[in-house]
């Protein structure tokens, strides 16, 4: 017994050497100047900006760094669509009241927070969402909020969880069908592999800096804001997530990619052949799903 007990504590000791080392690193590396430097790579002309989720705890696990970046910003006002009340386990109500406090915490005025409660669209990881159900709603918000920036997940939604993929799928459509206004800017957030997902870090923000367009980093006050927020998400805030907290690259980096919209003679063959999803196809297939 005395052994078994050893090796727990060794491994806590073990986990928090790690913690602090890499706080310490990141804390000297992410200097002002490399702040500047990432700065240039934030996506220019941002005004009204709804983020699409699908789950409470969605907006700080994947999307925290450019929240953050954004609230910082005078000219910013922030949107968050959750399409979802997360009641997977029954306990929606409880995870609606965390996202309210978790965007509160990010910066994101209550006002401006909008959880659904469809019967259509259920936390669950087994179920592909039809766009159908959440088209009316996601362009209601442009609409009605003269949006002119859109963000949400990409074709494999970071996780592969299949709700998050869904999300991209309907956005994927309005974009090929020109549903989605022309000054309505849409950008996918990139899923990566694990090795850079959860080995590399806070130091994929070097890596990220050369491969992708589009960014936002943060430093260890974002950090620390991001942590704050999925704490109160007390219903989801088990050991692997506090261990994900800790190494995953998306609690210091966000990079996009952007959808572009489709010219009127591409859209018209596209919805004439009937082909939707392709991008979601092509990625999906390829992958197998990682929760």
């Amino acid at each position: 017994m005395m052994s078994f007990d050893l090796n727990i504590f060794l491994g806590i000791v073990y986990l928090a050497a790690i913690y602090i080392a890499i706080t310490i690193v990141y804390a000297l590396v992410v200097t002002d100047f490399f702040m500047r430097v990432w700065k240039s790579k934030q996506i220019s002309g941002m005004k009204r900006v709804l983020l699409v989720t699908a789950h409470p705890d969605d907006e700080c696990m994947f999307f925290g760094p450019t929240i953050v970046a954004l609230a910082k910003n005078p000219d910013v006002r922030i949107y968050v669509l959750c399409l979802s009340l997360g009641d997977y386990e029954g306990m929606g109500n409880l995870r609606k009241l965390e996202l309210w406090h978790s965007c509160k915490k990010l910066g994101v005025n209550e006002s401006n927070i909008t959880c659904l409660n469809y019967q259509h669209l259920r936390d669950n990881p087994k179920v592909l969402w039809q766009s159908s159900h959440m088209a009316k709603a996601i362009l209601h918000h442009v609409h009605m909020l003269d949006i002119n920036t859109l963000i949400t997940f990409d074709g494999y939604g970071v996780s592969g969880h299949t709700n998050h993929i869904s999300i991209y799928n309907c956005i994927a459509e309005l974009m090929h069908t020109r549903a989605i206004p022309p000054k309505c800017r849409v950008f996918s957030l990139e899923s990566v592999s694990w090795f850079r997902k959860y080995i590399l870090g806070v130091f994929d923000v070097y890596f990220s800096y050369v491969t992708s367009t589009f960014m936002y980093v943060t430093n260890e006050v974002g950090r620390s804001v991001i942590r704050s927020a999925m704490e109160v998400h007390v219903t989801q805030y088990v050991w692997y997530r506090k261990l994900y907290m800790v190494f995953s690259r998306y609690i210091n980096v966000n990079t996009f990619r952007e959808i572009p919209h489709k010219k009127l003679h591409d859209a018209n063959a596209a919805a004439g052949r009937r082909r939707k999803f392709p991008l979601f196809r092509n990625n999906s297939q390829s992958r197998q799903k990682n929760e």
